[in-house]
């Protein structure tokens, strides 16, 4: 008998469930909540499928295997199609609050910069030479408001805390520099010293370009950079060498466990290990950018949930055993085993999306050169990049395709909008209007901001 409490989709009823309807089999009485129940908050309307599905789940694991079949189709998939709408309009409806955007990062560089100096005793000083940016924690904060403007939360504002708290542990070093360690044919290495990835990957990004900078259209290059700390979205780095008349491809893999099992597994081996994608359309336009990682949400997404107290819709996270969760909390339990996040394809086709990550976190070791017994520490983000100097004709050629893609007819009527257009007028509009960040998010942002 298929194991029901671990099963999302209706169950065919054997001969035996059959024959128990047909002859009048009585169904106990269960207080079913509705879709149209007004009755209550949100909060409270989820509560109410929680109780309901407990219910059913104890008359389930009472009965016998056809009751069991009748059962979970008959109350308890109507009851998670419920609890899924209602998670998801919770997330929709979550508590907000306006920022305006000079603010949020006055706040934000201030944090970083206490934390600097309580864990080093005296204030920052600038290691690095960014391009455009007055030292470190300038850049680092204009890439979380960057990410949060574009309602990429998960690589915003709730990443300051965990910053923070980096700092003052030691696993970033606010001092590291950027160093190429090695130049070959056609491939420069890196490593970040141990600094805010952020920073280790912009200063990559501009070695990379400086190098192609004579060299004719066409030519390419491999850009690896090891030992940084989290790194933020990979869009921030391509849209910069989209820019620049670049097309570029760029994958992370995250170092320490990760939170990624392979397919069966009850460990995490691998992290959510990002690919982005970059095409010009442009000298000085944003092109074309694709960005994702290789789970069904990123684990920041999951985050926002977990400060937010929120829950999270199935198909994201699972239990160790394989069974779906709506608690964002397991993912983050230090006793015993946490919680995994599923890998792109969840229940359809989750083997493709663990492919894609455990290759990228073996390719990019591969083309780094990480050698054996190397220490991966939680968060340590190493990084290749491929990048090709496009020629003016080629870039002809891609706006004639993006033509022809985005000509194409809807069902609904609106146009088709190229990857990465929205989020910059998001962008746009937040610099102009105010960051919409969830309450409880920047509430905790306030308190440290306070305490530091």
């Amino acid at each position: 008998m298929v194991k029901i409490l671990g099963i999302y989709k209706a169950i065919p009823y054997t001969g035996e469930a059959r024959r128990l309807l047909t002859r009048g089999f009585k169904i106990p009485y269960v207080d079913m909540p509705s879709a149209d129940d007004d009755k209550g908050d949100l909060s409270a309307r989820l509560e109410s499928t929680r109780v309901a599905l407990e219910k059913v789940e104890q008359l389930i694991a009472a009965a016998s295997d056809p009751e069991k079949i009748i059962l979970h189709n008959a109350f308890r998939l109507p009851i998670i199609e419920l609890r899924q709408q209602l998670t998801e309009e919770a997330r929709a409806n979550m508590q907000r609050t306006t920022v305006v955007y000079s603010e949020a990062q006055r706040i934000i560089e201030e944090i970083l910069y206490a934390a600097i100096r309580r864990k080093t005793g005296s204030p920052h000083k600038r290691v690095n030479d960014i391009d455009g940016f007055q030292d470190e924690v300038t850049f680092v904060s204009a890439s979380l408001l960057d990410a949060e403007g574009q309602e990429h939360e998960t690589h915003g504002v709730s990443r300051v805390p965990d910053y923070a708290d980096a700092i003052l542990q030691g696993r970033i070093n606010p001092q590291g520099k950027v160093e190429l360690m090695e130049e070959t044919y056609a491939k420069l290495s890196y490593t970040g010293g141990g600094t805010f990835g952020q920073v280790a990957a912009q200063m990559a990004l501009q070695g990379g370009l400086k190098f192609m900078n004579d060299l004719p259209e066409g030519s390419s290059l491999v850009v690896t950079m090891r030992h940084a700390y989290h790194a933020g979205r990979l869009e921030w780095i391509v849209r910069q060498a989209v820019k620049k008349g670049f097309a570029c491809l760029a994958l992370f893999n995250v170092g320490g466990k990760g939170r990624v099992a392979p397919e069966d597994g009850m460990e995490p081996r691998w992290g959510t290990n990002p690919i982005a994608f970059g095409v010009p359309t442009g000298i000085g336009e944003p092109g074309c950018i694709g960005d994702t990682a290789t789970t069904a949400r990123s684990e920041g997404w999951v985050n926002v949930a977990h400060l937010n107290g929120l829950t999270i819709p199935l198909g994201i996270v699972r239990t160790p055993e394989g069974e779906q969760t709506i608690d964002p909390g397991g993912v983050y339990r230090k006793d015993g085993r946490p919680d995994l996040l599923v890998p792109i394809g969840g229940d359809v086709a989750a083997y493709k999306g663990a492919v894609l990550g455990e290759m990228i976190d073996l390719f990019v070791n591969a083309l780094s050169e990480r050698t054996p017994g190397e220490p991966s520490p939680p968060k340590s983000n190493n990084l290749v990049f491929f990048l090709c100097k496009v020629s003016e004709e080629v870039i002809t050629a891609i706006r004639e395709q993006l033509h022809h893609i985005e000509s194409c007819p809807t069902a609904s009527g609106d146009p088709i909008r190229r990857p990465g257009a929205q989020g910059l007028e998001m962008l746009e509009k937040a610099k102009r209007d105010g960051l919409s960040i969830a309450q409880g998010t920047w509430q905790m942002v306030v308190d440290l901001h306070k305490q530091l």
